[in-house]
């Protein structure tokens, strides 16, 4: 029953982004190489979807792509300002697609276009878990540069709201910001849960773990308190039966998400 509802966790969280996905903005010249292997990839998963298979690692020139889409180094090029923020959100985007494309792989056979999204969930779940477990290799390293992507967004985005005038902080904006933050924390605590979820490779497990503990500090700045305590109390929980190298990456989200501090989107 746990592990059913770690995966469940997983899936809701990525069905949440997906759901939530915004239109491509421009990118910034500095991500031409990210946005032409963007271009490539999904030009291999069209065809893909034709031929009912997705491109693999085992594909040498999907594995390439993947490889660049996957990049971090991509993310540490440049300290990003406000300036960027089209750019890094056009890059976000484009990750994002990356990820949902192995995670909705072969979606459209039952999506009903006028289905809520909780009865759109409900259908999509069982098929969103197969694919996370068949496209396991590939995700593990796309998530994470995903994970990433974001995190660099979240500074971003709460230097936004905090130059906001009162009267342009309208309710509509407020409750667009919440349901964002909201999103993230699901993505976030899916992704702990999958963590410790032995139905997934180790090695996915890890890596995804290991990316979770280095972006803490930027996801915990955008979470109300309570959302941390979750978080912090379900890693405290994992910690027993993991390993001495994972054990020191759950700390580091236990102290993270244990900061008492609520500023900025935190405080909406």
């Amino acid at each position: 029953m746990r592990r059913s509802q770690n995966r469940t966790a997983l899936i809701a969280g990525m069905l949440a982004i997906w759901l939530g996905s915004r239109g491509s903005a421009a990118p910034a010249p500095d991500t031409a190489v990210y946005t032409a292997a963007s271009v490539e990839f999904q030009g291999l998963v069209a065809q893909a979807r034709q031929d009912t298979d997705m491109p693999q690692l085992t594909n040498p020139k999907a594995a390439k792509l993947i490889s660049t889409l996957s990049d971090t180094r991509t993310l540490s090029l440049r300290t990003y300002g406000m300036k960027d923020m089209s750019g890094l959100m056009d890059m976000c985007d484009r990750s994002n697609k990356a990820v949902m494309a192995y995670v909705m792989f072969d979606a459209k056979s039952i999506m009903n276009a006028q289905s809520d999204p909780q009865r759109l969930a409900a259908r999509l779940a069982p098929l969103m878990e197969k694919n996370i477990r068949t496209f396991q290799n590939e995700l593990q390293q796309l998530q994470p540069f995903l994970f990433r992507c974001v995190a660099k967004e979240i500074p971003l985005l709460t230097e936004f709201v905090q130059s906001l005038k009162p009267a342009d902080f309208t309710a509509v904006r407020r409750e667009g910001l919440k349901q964002a933050r909201n999103g993230m924390f699901n993505v976030y605590y899916g992704a702990l849960q999958a963590s410790s979820d032995h139905a997934y490779a180790e090695s996915y497990r890890t890596k995804i773990l290991q990316t979770l503990a280095e972006i803490t500090p930027q996801y915990a700045s955008i979470l109300p308190l309570q959302a941390r305590r979750q978080i912090a109390g379900l890693a405290t929980s994992n910690q027993p039966k993991a390993s001495l190298l994972l054990h020191d990456d759950l700390q580091k989200i236990i102290a993270g998400m244990s900061d008492p501090r609520c500023e900025g989107l935190c405080a909406l």
